[in-house]
């Protein structure tokens, strides 16, 4: 499979150009096409969708009408949305997330007069179109002649005089076939690009069609004598009325023979270099295809009880933005019938927070929703704000709209820098949780607010190797003092740093230990959870797997792709001690299901204070020596990414010299190379300033990293949600638990991560 594996490579490097070149924009047929409206027909067909397709992502087109006629059932409109949600438009949707307002559906049929269009949709094509493309015909090779002559000769027919009725038309394109003039006496023959004899005059057969059907259909064998059958013969009168009447007008005639996929198969990312070697993989592609199948059938009925807790509700949400805000955003939107949702940003890098948000509605992460709702856009709203500011950094009017509105707040954006200044970490991380709460206090209809903490908020020195229980912990530091320290005396908090952390590993964790603490003294009062995630890695099957975002690419997420690229050998990690990771799908549905049951244990009475949700893989076995035989195994091998510059593999090492010298010698000197060569050649690399900066970031956070990745808490859970002992039926299929988890095929998952990734 090298040679399709190689093509492969090839529809990849072409498509990347490709594309860099349409993002310029000024090529002379785009320009030609730009601010342009055009009406198609026969934009349902598999040619038409293409077309559409290409002429949305590669041009600036102002309007796209449709011909469609009701069908099987459906109407224009559901028609046309449908055809939306064809995979076809992946690529356009990323780069155009509102690209579908350009579309719109006229009702019409090819067979009738004035193609069956009213008045209304006639005159506003005449007056508005550029430019027409009939695509549409009767293919039915043996369908009857009189059919096929009312909507391949008279629909031509019908499509020209709209045209030339058009205001500011540029030109009429009819699509016909290579085939028109293949008959049998021309067999073996060179088809020119020309106008051939007719065989019957277009307007003789049109009025035997319109008023003698049956004597049409007694003569047809004798009249399309020489053709193969009524598509081709019609096709070929088609082409006379063009030329009879088109000659006042720019116009053209395009032949295409059969028409095939295209070259560059969709999806062409799933790399099946070998497939007898691939089947423990495909096993796995079917199981989660399976799976999905089956969850989406359960979340279509819409009926379990986390679906009708959620149904209608109004959410507040921070941290949206992130690579576990995506993810639960969109789990909420495909899974329960949200109403609103308002998402906390801040404008960022010259972009407002409208922009960002049409950015984060791009991600491929929310294709799967966009199949199924495509106007789920709508439901998501951007309110500008901060963590670190008061009140969130909200206006009067934004939070008086939470406040009214507002069913569910979920707190989860903090501040992750684990060697940023603990006056920054303050303000956003327990500041930030005290304002939270208090949105959350004013609220007039919170049915729960959820706060996302860390399991190693209490990962402390001393108690390494110890049991970390769903349970509050002795805060380090009173929150309000912390929080004053951090408002007043900005120094003298810098200054002490050192001596107040001391116990935990990093500004982050200490931070989120306190946040517990204001969660703890302030929610006694109000329907409340806190959820303790650990590493979080890419999804295990939602929405697809391997599925990550860049914003995690500095973390854990970032290692693996490193891994699979090839270009991160080095690792200072105790290959014994626990791997405590969970794929970001796990813990959103862990979210979800502790927010509903928060909510029904306390309408119950069975709470006395705030519970705590811990997500942890640490009863699972996972070791890094697990992750390390993953790393060196064949199916990583097999998997190699095409963007791979080297061989997946890892060295552990625990002795901080030894990991030294590595790190410089399969790190940093073929770093000085890259950036030698790339500086002689003027090569300049999106994203990547240099690449000794690069591994210098990876080797700060593998240092940071390294003291969780050396020791082990056992994470002990009780809640029910999380152990899945109260999620019952339909919700144990939407939101599935970490015991779902088996090692046979997350050590598959794991390999096919760190092969494709990147390619997401």
């Amino acid at each position: 499979m090298d040679r399709i594996h190689k093509l492969e490579r090839d529809a990849l490097g072409r498509q990347k150009y490709m594309n860099a070149v349409i993002e310029e924009g000024n090529s002379p047929i785009q320009q030609f096409f730009s601010g342009v409206t055009i009406f198609i027909t026969g934009g349902g067909g598999f040619l038409g969708k293409q077309f559409i397709e290409k002429l949305l992502r590669a041009c600036k087109i102002k309007k796209i009408y449709v011909l469609l006629r009701p069908k099987k059932g459906k109407s224009i409109q559901e028609r046309l949305q449908f055809m939306l949600k064809d995979p076809v438009y992946d690529m356009v949707r990323r780069t155009q997330s509102d690209f579908a307002d350009i579309l719109e559906a006229l009702e019409g049929d090819i067979s009738e007069l004035n193609l069956g269009l009213s008045d209304k949709d006639y005159a506003k094509i005449t007056d508005e179109v550029d430019f027409v493309v009939h695509m549409a015909a009767i293919i039915r090779f043996d369908g009857p002649l009189r059919d096929a002559t009312l909507a391949n000769v008279r629909g031509v027919r019908e499509c020209v005089l709209l045209a030339k009725a058009c205001k500011n038309l540029k030109c009429f394109t009819y699509v016909s076939t290579a085939f028109t003039h293949a008959t049998r006496d021309r067999i073996g023959t060179e088809l020119k690009e020309q106008f051939y004899p007719c065989p019957v005059p277009p307007d003789q057969i049109i009025e035997l069609a319109e008023n003698e059907s049956k004597t049409v259909e007694d003569i047809r064998e004798e009249m399309i004598k020489g053709w193969p059958n009524t598509y081709t013969f019609t096709k070929a009168i088609a082409e006379e009325v063009v030329r009879l009447n088109c000659g006042d007008i720019p116009a053209c005639v395009v032949r295409p023979p059969v028409v095939v996929p295209s070259e560059a198969v969709l999806r062409t990312s799933n790399s099946l270099r070998n497939y007898s070697d691939m089947d423990r993989i495909h096993k796995l592609e079917r199981d989660v295809l399976g799976r999905q199948k089956y969850m989406n059938a359960v979340i279509e009925e819409g009926n379990s009880p986390i679906q009708q807790f959620f149904s209608g509700a109004t959410i507040f949400i921070t941290g949206g933005g992130g690579f576990l805000g995506k993810q639960f955003i969109e789990k909420l939107l495909r899974a329960c019938k949200i109403k609103k949702i308002y998402v906390l940003l801040r404008p960022k890098k010259g972009k407002s927070i409208q922009e960002r948000l049409q950015f984060m509605l791009k991600d491929p992460v929310y294709d799967m929703v966009r199949r199924i709702q495509s106007d789920f856009a709508d439901i998501l709203e951007a309110i500008e704000g901060d963590i670190s500011e008061l009140n969130l950094g909200l206006s009067d009017k934004d939070y008086a709209k939470i406040t009214d509105e507002v069913d569910f707040v979920v707190h989860m954006a903090a501040i992750i820098r684990f060697d940023g200044p603990l006056r920054d970490a303050t303000l956003a991380n327990v500041r930030g949780v005290r304002e939270c709460v208090l949105l959350a206090k004013a609220c007039k209809n919170l049915k729960c607010f959820t706060y996302v903490s860390t399991a190693f908020t209490h990962a402390t020195r001393d108690r390494i190797g110890t049991e970390l229980k769903e349970q509050f912990y002795p805060c380090p530091v009173p929150p309000d003092q912390i929080i004053e320290l951090a408002e007043n005396e900005s120094k003298t908090v810098e200054d002490i740093t050192e001596e107040m952390i001391k116990g935990w590993p990093n500004t982050y964790t200490f931070t989120k230990a306190i946040a517990e603490e204001v969660v703890r003294l302030n929610c006694g009062d109000i329907p409340a959870c806190v959820v303790r995630p650990p590493v979080v890695v890419p999804a295990y099957y939602e929405p697809s797997p391997g599925w990550s975002d860049l914003s995690a690419i500095y973390g854990p997420t970032g290692f693996m792709i490193g891994v699979g690229l090839g270009v991160l050998h080095v690792f200072p990690v105790e290959t014994d001690k626990t791997l405590n990771i969970v794929p970001v799908d796990y813990v959103n549905n862990a979210i979800i299901a502790a927010t509903w049951d928060t909510c029904e244990r306390r309408k119950h009475g069975a709470l006395k204070e705030t519970p705590i949700y811990s997500v942890s893989s640490t009863k699972r076995g996972y070791v890094w020596d697990f992750m390390a035989a993953v790393m060196r195994s064949e199916d990583c091998k097999r998997l190699a990414s095409p963007l791979a510059v080297w061989y997946c593999y890892g060295i552990e090492v625990t002795n901080p010299v030894l990991y030294w010298l590595l790190t410089w010698i399969l790190h940093y000197i073929p770093a000085y190379m890259a950036d030698i060569v790339c500086a002689i050649l003027g090569i300049k690399i999106k994203g990547i300033t240099s690449f000794r900066q690069l591994y210098q970031k990876f080797y700060k956070m593998s240092n940071v990293f390294c003291y969780f990745f050396n020791n082990d808490w056992c994470q002990i859970r009780g809640q029910p949600p999380i152990t899945s002992t109260e999620l019952k039926g339909k919700d144990r299929q939407i939101n599935y638990a970490t015991k779902y988890i088996y090692k046979s095929s997350t050590s598959e998952l794991i390999a096919c991560i760190l092969s494709t990734v990147i390619l997401v």
